[in-house]
């Protein structure tokens, strides 16, 4: 029997039975069909679909699933399993949302979305002040400049009117280094590492929650859960944007940049514009099923330990596939339209999983990220009436003739814990540390910059958002130069806008004086905390509507009302 008939039987059976509901009665349903379970996530069904041939890696690749599957698809592991998903995704759990990566500049040979997207995580450390670290995919296409990282609805490097921090990609031997590394061309870096380390510049005290870790007793840390999570075959998910960012390749074959001065940007519609990246990352992201493999990797360079193992992740229409239900969703209903081809858009994924635990008070381990996805090992697709395995088609815009895709994926291990020394050894794990190091250095001229702006009297918020707004950080004379018309630009926006506040506040009726004093003091420390949010590179206009609808909700909660449409735009 081939793979794909065995999909198409799995798949007629079982699709509306297994992943339906949450609750007892129905998955108790689950139970007397769990003995070829393994069948499940491997069965596709489309009339009149069949595999002329398979490859050698490909059937021996699906021995190895079927193994795997017949140990560990029982209904505790199941239940767990559709339990972590679910919550995640009803509870908004953003802080397990993939984080999304672009340059802000691309290369001029850049030809899709596809060249220039790709995902990973954001980790604060938590014992370093104003540093964070986005852990995921590089792009070869990536050019000097900004880089951008949206995260659970927010923004690092620009690209929004409101922007938490960011660094800027500089460093012109250490980039051709980094783009010569993970060139397309360079077939085993693609196939099983593709992860960078990159720090971002924090705004000071920003309110953001790590990534869960998958953790599993008796395990007392990660790097233990993992010793116990290598020894057997797991059931998992690799939580991806994919499907989305097609959708935007495909509409966007053609005018996914601009031009400015000679170079390239991203379209505007990706950010301030339309602001799609920014709306889709505040989304669930859509779950790719599969199973996990302890297979070992010795990759030339690289430590044995850093890869966990292999995910087998099948790619084919959401309605088709076992996670679809018209009961309870499990991840936002608008995937179910769109094109779920995997492609280099998807290094950097993490790779998700909960487990039975009989200790727990819910019987189930931490729903949590376990790995990240850094190659793409092998993969067979079904495109129209043809079966291929060619390589060239994960760096382009998928095809909509695109039926059927079965992945490889190699998963490399996080940092040990969220402390900054061991994300630094992970870098070093993954061959980057020169690059971190080089942004770390400046990144501390972009803070002394700062806190020389704050000592000559500006302030802090603006100082920040000025310092952000500079082109390049080579040293803190030229970044402390450059930031002085940012910091002119801001100084006007924050007297208009808190002169409007003033004049609400004093025009308001049965206001007591010492009452309206304590509300201007009290808008103006407001004002204050959020200037340093802003993009200062926008249009002023649009930066002081930004500031005034904050300002105007602020108020408005204090009971004061007085902004009219005209005053707000």
């Amino acid at each position: 029997m081939n793979i794909l008939t065995i999909m198409i039987k799995f798949i007629n059976i079982n699709k509306n039975i297994i992943f339906m509901s949450l609750t007892k009665e129905q998955l108790q349903e689950i139970v007397p069909q769990t003995e070829g379970y393994y069948e499940l996530l491997y069965e596709y069904a489309r009339e009149g679909l069949e595999f002329q041939r398979m490859y050698n890696t490909l059937m021996a690749g699906y021995t190895t699933l079927a193994a795997a599957a017949q140990s560990i698809l029982t209904y505790e592991t199941v239940k767990c399993f559709l339990d972590g998903n679910y919550n995640a995704y009803v509870n908004k759990m953003i802080q397990l949302y993939p984080a999304i990566a672009t340059g802000e500049r691309m290369l001029s040979d850049t030809q899709s979305l596809i060249d220039i997207i790709r995902q990973g995580i954001v980790i604060k450390p938590e014992d370093k002040e104003d540093i964070l670290f986005y852990i995921g995919g590089f792009s070869p296409y990536w050019a000097s400049g900004n880089l951008l990282v949206y995260q659970g609805g927010t923004v690092f490097g620009g690209g929004d009117v409101k922007i938490a921090g960011g660094v800027k990609l500089q460093g012109k031997k250490y980039l051709q280094k980094l783009r010569s590394l993970y060139s397309y061309n360079n077939v085993n870096v693609t196939k099983y590492m593709n992860l960078v380390v990159i720090p971002l510049l924090a705004k000071r005290n920003l309110n953001f929650i790590n990534p869960t870790y998958y953790s599993f007793p008796p395990a007392k840390n990660y790097k233990e859960t993992i010793g116990i999570f290598k020894n057997s075959n797991h059931l998992i998910e690799m939580l991806s944007y994919q499907p989305y960012i097609n959708y935007l390749a495909l509409r966007y074959r053609t005018n996914f940049y601009y031009i400015k001065e000679g170079s390239r940007y991203i379209s505007e519609t990706f950010t301030s514009g339309g602001r799609e990246l920014l709306r889709i990352s505040s989304e669930f992201p859509y779950p790719y099923v599969g199973f996990f493999n302890p297979t070992p990797l010795d990759i030339s360079g690289y430590a044995t330990q850093l890869f966990l193992g292999l995910a087998y992740i099948i790619a084919a229409p959401p309605k088709l596939m076992p996670l679809y239900s018209t009961k309870v969703e499990l991840y936002p209903p608008f995937y179910d339209y769109f094109n779920t081809a995997i492609n280099f858009v998807s290094l950097g994924a993490p790779i998700y999983l909960s487990n039975f635990d009989p200790n727990a008070s819910n019987n189930c381990s931490t729903y949590g990220v376990v790995g990240l996805v850094s190659g793409i090992l092998d993969f067979t697709a079904k495109i129209g009436n043809s079966i291929t395995q060619d390589r060239s088609i994960l760096s382009q815009i998928p095809s909509l003739e695109f039926e059927l895709g079965i992945y490889v994926l190699p998963v490399v291990k996080l940092p040990d814990s969220t402390k900054y020394s061991d994300i630094i050894e992970y870098a070093e794990a993954l061959k980057v540390n020169d690059y971190v190091n080089y942004l770390l250095e400046i990144i501390d001229k972009a803070k002394r910059a700062i806190s020389s702006l704050i000592s000559s009297g500006v302030l802090s918020g603006i100082a920040f958002a000025a310092v952000m707004a500079v082109e390049a950080w080579d040293s803190e004379d030229q970044i402390v130069k450059d930031a002085q018309k940012y910091i002119e630009k801001l100084n006007e926006i924050y007297n208009y806008v808190l002169n409007q506040a003033y004049s609400c506040i004093e025009s308001f009726p049965n206001l007591p004086r010492n009452e309206k004093i304590i509300y201007e003091e009290q808008v103006q420390q407001y004002l204050n905390g959020i200037i340093g949010d802003v993009d200062a590179r926008l249009d002023k206009n649009e930066i002081i509507s930004f500031l005034m609808e904050k300002i105007n909700e602020y108020l408005s909660n204090q009971g004061i009302y007085c902004f009219s449409e005209e005053v707000l735009y």
